[in-house]
């Protein structure tokens, strides 16, 4: 499985906030489920990944994209509550979109969301995360999108 470790200044110690048990080999996202699932700790939780990326925001780790232990590229992002310990899906990889990615010139990406994308950078600027770039398994990109964590709606930020 995969897991969540905090390190604690004070003490100089790290202890675990989450750990999933659930095999390491499923490598597929899971499509939207009932929203109890993921109020039970540990049922409802990101598929392992590298390359992904992860910020902090109003008590909150937001978890996307990457790769999954296959290789595939994913689009997903999860929040995980601090405070008790849960993870949700916010957004999935089964959303339908367009094909074509953004970044390349000439080529436009028409969803309301960024493609799926690892090896990318994410940073918290008041009250939205902004993705740059990446890798979309065929090619770099160079786009930037905003997630406004209040709406939870993606909008591209280099227009």
């Amino acid at each position: 499985g995969h897991a969540i470790h905090e390190f604690c200044m004070d003490r100089r110690s790290w202890r675990v906030v989450f750990e999933d048990r659930a095999s390491a080999e499923s490598a597929s996202v899971p499509s939207r489920r009932n929203q109890s699932d993921s109020q039970t700790r540990g049922s409802f939780a990101p598929c392992p990944r590298r390359h992904g990326s992860m910020v902090a925001h109003s008590g909150g780790l937001w978890v996307f994209g990457g790769f999954a232990s296959c290789d595939n590229v994913l689009a997903d992002l999860w929040e995980f509550r601090l405070d008790v310990g849960t993870w949700r899906l916010v957004t999935s990889n089964a959303t339908p979109r367009s094909e074509r990615v953004g970044g390349s010139v000439g080529e436009e990406h028409t969803a309301e969301y960024p493609a799926a994308r690892a090896e990318h950078s994410a940073v918290v600027f008041e009250s939205r995360m902004i993705v740059f770039g990446g890798y979309c398994g065929r090619r770099k990109l160079n786009d930037a999108w905003a997630f406004d964590f209040r709406t939870e709606t993606w909008s591209r930020a280099d227009r």
